[in-house]
């Protein structure tokens, strides 16, 4: 997202805010004057520094402004930047997601410049053979024996092994094994929206 986008959605958020919080202090007024008591915009606070005396709807329409205009923008910012850098992410708290019939994966860590996933691939599966345009890969074997197909050569890759697959070269991941295949696939940058199938390999 562009900045002045995240600037537009925060400002016009801290507006509705502060416009909010102004006909909340109105009919309160209207409320408390209805039933005998002194209007609450008579009492003003003067602050001498700047020379200025302002109202209790005054100092509630600058404060609902600053607050929820702030806090937009750092939930904006959040969203596009993705989980802060102390977060501890595992399976149980990360964004979630299925490929193939019963094939799982994880975002560990999911922004712009670089991608990390945990999947899961039972027995006898494997993905569509594909290249990406700009990402390169590492995959790197957790648990299982993952079979990875790379521009022809097919490599056995056992647990606390790896294999880097540079951008636009063709690979396939599969699992011929007898038990799930868990891996993390790192990706930078991102690898989603940049994938092109290309023809099966024989894995």
């Amino acid at each position: 997202m562009k900045w002045y986008v995240r600037l537009l959605l925060s400002v016009g958020a801290a507006l509705g805010a502060a416009v909010v919080a102004a006909l909340a202090l109105t009919v309160l007024d209207l409320y408390l004057t209805g039933h005998g008591h002194p209007s609450i915009h008579r009492a003003t606070i003067e602050l001498r520094w700047i020379g200025m005396r302002l109202s209790p709807s005054d100092i509630a329409f600058v404060a609902s402004a600053l607050v929820v205009g702030i806090a937009v923008w750092w939930l904006l910012r959040l969203a596009e930047t993705g989980p802060r850098p102390s977060q501890v992410r595992a399976t149980h708290n990360a964004e979630h997601y299925t490929w193939g019939s019963d094939c799982d994966g994880w975002h560990l860590l999911k922004t712009p410049g670089l991608s990390v996933i945990q999947e899961r691939v039972p027995p006898g599966r494997r993905e569509v053979r594909h290249y990406h345009a700009r990402a390169q890969q590492f995959f790197y074997v957790l648990a299982g024996t993952a079979t990875l197909e790379v521009a022809g050569e097919v490599l056995e890759i056992g647990p606390r092994h790896g294999c880097a697959v540079p951008a636009k070269v063709p690979h396939q991941l599969g699992n011929q094994g007898k038990d799930d295949l868990e891996f993390l696939v790192i990706s930078a940058p991102a690898s989603h929206g940049d994938r092109v199938e290309v023809a099966s390999g024989d894995i």
